[in-house]
């Protein structure tokens, strides 16, 4: 198989080295697959582009594999993701993955295992490695608040059929046909529900994304509250704004104008400022769905955690925290900065 690489730089001097050494090391490079790999500089205001030139000077490259750094004059996500998958990926790419430059991949066999999942299955178009938090990996007994992020981790059969942006692969005939709308908050939930549905013209199919507990990395976790509140305001944001987008496909009449609709979301700034704009607020709620709030609480009773005293404790920090989340992601968004908040 012929598999591009990109790897997602964004002011990453502390992590980028370190990822790069781990993504090297992986034993698919020693495969008879022919590699790509692509440093995608998105807009660094710091020191990660030089740095990447210096560790660059120092490679020794198999004949099978190429680097490259591309330093983007633009930043974020969805504008770079676009990028690569239309303008730099190869026609010859069968398979794509998508690398974040703050992760650890201890594991050298991570990204065979990748293209394994796709390479032994036809019906599967992707797969995403299952994140582990630092605090879980170090193997350290958790306190206080590391202790209550430990225990909001999602276990394997929840995110199994779900994208993990930090690390994923994807057929690049999938991809392809995708573009992301600029200033897409949460790329994840989008890219899984296009590639679920084959841009919303069938049903939902779980058996075209799916992963194994072997295949992992390691992301440095959230601390402090201030921290994990604006994090999960971005997924709430990011949640209601991908509603809106689906919504919006889902009333196109085939998968050529939804593929015409999502290339203009891909050039047009206000594209998704005028969606959100013309959608929002709701009445009677507002922006974001006052069902989120009991959300994690119906998941914890159904879990049986109101059980013990600890799960109470945990159970009563989760709304008090949600209820906080609400309430700033409907500030945020009736203020009309929600679009790019990534």
């Amino acid at each position: 198989m012929d598999i591009s690489i990109g790897v997602f730089c964004y002011n990453e001097q502390d992590t980028i080295i370190q990822t790069l050494n781990n993504i090297f090391e992986q034993d698919l490079f020693r495969s008879e697959h022919r590699c790509r790999i692509y440093v995608l500089a998105n807009g660094c205001r710091d020191n990660s582009i030089p740095l990447i030139r210096e560790w660059e000077a120092k490679l020794s490259l198999e004949k099978q594999l190429q680097f490259e750094l591309l330093e983007l004059g633009f930043a974020g996500k969805s504008r770079t993701w676009n990028h690569f998958v239309h303008n730099v990926l190869s026609r010859e790419s069968d398979a794509v993955i998508f690398a974040d430059g703050d992760i650890a991949i201890p594991d050298p066999a991570v990204f065979s295992k990748l293209v394994g999942m796709v390479e032994n299955s036809e019906l599967l178009l992707a797969s995403s490695s299952l994140p582990i938090k630092d605090i879980e990996h170090s193997g350290e007994k958790p306190k206080g608040l590391d202790k209550l992020i430990k225990m909001g981790a999602a276990d394997f059969e929840t995110v199994r059929h779900s994208i993990c942006g930090q690390l994923y692969i994807a057929r690049a005939s999938t991809v392809k046909d995708i573009y992301m709308p600029i200033g897409l908050p949460v790329e994840d939930g989008f890219l899984r529900a296009m590639i679920m549905t084959n841009l919303f013209t069938q049903e939902r199919d779980l058996r075209r994304i799916d992963s194994e507990k072997s295949i992992w990395h390691v992301y440095e976790s959230l601390r402090g509250i201030r921290s994990l509140i604006r994090h999960q305001i971005r997924i709430v944001i990011g949640t209601t704004i991908n509603r809106l987008i689906f919504q919006r496909l889902d009333s196109l009449q085939d998968r050529d104008s939804r593929i015409a609709e999502l290339r203009k979301s891909s050039e047009d700034e206000s594209w998704l400022k005028d969606l959100i704009n013309s959608s929002l607020p709701e009445f009677p709620y507002g922006y974001i769905h006052p069902k989120f709030i009991l959300k994690r609480t119906k998941s914890s009773f159904e879990n049986k955690k109101h059980k013990s005293l600890k799960g109470i404790a945990s159970i009563l920090f989760g709304l008090a925290f949600d209820i906080t989340v609400y309430i700033f992601a409907n500030i945020k968004m009736s203020r009309g900065n929600s679009a790019g908040f990534w």
